[in-house]
């Protein structure tokens, strides 16, 4: 009997060992999930990206000051004044929709590469239904205090006015 106990305690112990040893770490497991979250943040970024009102443009700059590196914000900066101007001028009112995306896996830096395709509504001046442009946008996303953020950008717009535009 005591044989017994003994084999079966062994057993427990064993099947306890393994399954800790064979169970994801939480490292790894929050490792496989950046590249989702990572993903999720890219995804607004674009949004807030292509979706703005000539009306509130600091509403715009806010949102993405929030969610983006200080590096992104100054490479933005350099053409604020410029396409706000246009943007006011020609009275931009923008949606943005993302209709695919996909992550890459994480660079060895940790930053992870997000290819975006997105649509943009645009309206302006004497148009009442809006031109869609499609836009595909790369971002990278770096991991700073907890949150994804966006860190570079690039942008090809594929639509027929995207140079007349912005």
């Amino acid at each position: 009997m005591i044989a017994a106990l003994v084999v079966a305690l062994l057993v427990a112990i064993g099947a306890a060992i393994w399954g800790w040893v064979d169970r994801p770490s939480a490292a790894s497991a929050s490792a496989e999930a950046s590249p989702a979250a990572a993903l999720t943040a890219a995804q607004q970024v674009a949004v807030d990206l292509t979706t703005f009102d000539y009306r509130k443009l600091d509403e715009s700059w806010a949102r993405l000051e929030a969610e983006s590196t200080p590096s992104f914000m100054d490479s933005l900066a350099a053409n604020k004044s410029d396409v706000e101007a246009f943007d006011k001028r020609m009275k931009v009112i923008s949606s943005g929709t993302v209709t695919a995306s996909a992550a890459l896996p994480p660079a060895a830096d940790g930053r992870v590469t997000v290819l975006l395709f997105v649509d943009q509504r645009l309206y302006s001046l004497g148009s009442t239904t809006g031109e869609i442009q499609p836009a595909r946008i790369q971002l990278v996303m770096t991991q700073a205090q907890g949150a994804w953020l966006a860190d570079e950008v690039t942008v090809t717009n594929l639509g027929p006015q995207a140079q007349a535009a912005h």
